[in-house]
């Protein structure tokens, strides 16, 4: 267990008193501690970022129906930038998140996939009910820009094969 005696211990500035005068300084060790300590600060300015990114919004359908619980991800085509990923609520609304603070999916072409499928635990999975165009073999698109985006995708299951990985892992 950590003790919070260590930890008051590091934010603590030791004064030391010469002997020979009566000036007071700053042991070398705190200069240390607080380097760090501001050093940690500025690299955090930088997280959360938003630069590259476009806020993303729009709704997802099956067969004209909205599609529930189902997982977005925009990847760059190009390799460059991060992947982002959203679900949907119950009316198939979804916005993307490029991190935990981040909002938005890279600025440029995007492969789109969406999947209902999830792992619950090692015995438990939500099957998948979107056909593999739209996620695994995905065909869909989007060109993202600075600002604000919307892309709604109205998805079908005719002429699409859905896979559930769970019994296609049992078959091999």
């Amino acid at each position: 267990m950590f003790h919070l005696g260590l930890l008051a211990g590091l934010f603590r500035t030791k004064i030391q008193r010469s002997a020979h005068c009566r000036e007071f300084r700053v042991a070398p060790a705190s200069y240390a501690i607080w380097f760090c300590i501001a050093s940690f600060c500025v690299s955090l300015s930088g997280c959360g970022s938003s630069e590259g990114l476009g806020f993303v919004t729009g709704v997802v359908k099956m067969d004209g129906k909205p599609l529930a619980n189902a997982s977005v991800e925009f990847t760059p085509i190009d390799g460059k930038g991060l992947t982002s990923y959203g679900r949907t609520d119950k009316e198939g609304y979804y916005y993307m998140m490029a991190s935990r603070t981040a909002e938005g999916s890279a600025v440029g072409r995007n492969r789109v996939k969406i999947s209902t499928y999830e792992v619950i635990d090692n015995s438990r999975s939500i099957p998948e009910t979107v056909p593999t165009k739209y996620n695994t073999s995905s065909e869909l698109e989007a060109e993202v820009k600075s600002g604000s985006n919307t892309f709604d995708f109205d998805l079908s299951t005719s002429g699409g094969r859905v896979v559930n990985r769970k019994s296609d892992a049992s078959n091999q």
